[in-house]
């Protein structure tokens, strides 16, 4: 792959290339996807699940939109500096990934499901190198916008990252943290998944009370040499400090390619790949 530092990845167009149709133009059948040169399907599309009347619908959003990828991360932010809940401001966070012409990238795009457009937000500040597989998680915020933590990924020279790096929607600036601590070994196809506070009575509130501090954990990947990885770290956002985990019981095969998801004080994790063995479990 060739390296393009903090570039702008969009596809080219040949002159005797023939016009797209238009995003409203093509069929609801979630079918806009490229071939990539490893014969790999890399889809664009973008879906909206109903979970009160389960339901898949997809989002024809129209340009400008992110070009198609596969292993970026997607997360969703909340304003909550808006008491009223039914005025708050949600948008979703999509950040890098690999392109259909295997691009790595490090753009940021925000979508708004409110009026269904894209933009892309070109953040200032040093930016994260392009990567793919990294892990994002947002970190939860009682009377402001929410930020988003990115953790790790793999970039050109196929070595993992153990950076971690803070976005601030609110004022679309990257930062990059400087933790203390136990820090990961380098690691990609991870996950990582932040504790929030309990839910409060009423519905879309939380019970900031029995909340204390941010933490981040980090669970799984690959290291260096594609070597599957059992471990767990916890990252303290406000004291920017990592810490390994000694859980007791019997831990999860080593893994990539997983979930993870924070519940009522438990961190979850379900399925994943190692070694061409394929898992379906959940802990």
């Amino acid at each position: 792959r060739k390296h393009k530092v903090n570039g702008k990845h969009h596809r080219k167009r040949d002159d005797d290339e023939e016009d797209e149709p238009p995003p409203e133009d093509e069929d609801d059948d979630g079918e806009d996807k490229f071939e990539s040169p490893l014969n790999v399907f890399v889809m664009a599309d973008l879906w909206k699940y109903d979970v009160k009347y389960k339901r898949w619908d997809i989002i024809n959003a129209g340009l400008p939109a992110p070009k198609h990828r596969y292993l970026h991360t997607a997360v969703s932010v909340t304003d909550n500096s808006v008491k009223e809940i039914d005025k708050r401001k949600y948008r979703m966070v999509v950040f890098g990934g690999v392109t259909w012409t295997n691009e790595i990238t490090n753009d940021v795009w925000l979508f708004d499901p409110k009026d269904n457009t894209w933009i892309e937000a070109e953040p200032s500040g040093d930016p994260p190198d392009p990567r793919e597989g990294h892990c994002a998680a947002v970190v939860p915020a009682k009377a402001q916008e929410e930020k988003m933590m990115v953790f790790g990924g793999i970039s050109y020279q196929f070595m993992p990252f153990n950076d971690i790096w803070e976005y601030d929607v609110k004022g679309n600036k990257w930062k990059q943290e400087e933790p203390t601590g136990t820090i990961p070994e380098p690691r990609w196809m991870h996950t990582c998944t932040m504790d929030w506070p309990p839910p409060d009575k009423k519905p879309g509130t939380w019970d900031w009370a029995k909340y204390t501090e941010p933490k981040m954990y980090v669970f799984g990947g690959l290291t260096v040499g594609s070597v599957p990885l059992d471990n767990l770290y916890e990252y303290d956002v406000k004291k920017k400090k990592w810490a390994r985990m000694s859980p007791v019981g019997v831990p999860p095969f080593p893994r990539m390619l997983h979930n993870s998801l924070f519940a009522y004080g438990r961190v979850f994790v379900f399925n994943g790949a190692a070694n061409n063995i394929r898992f379906e479990d959940m802990y």
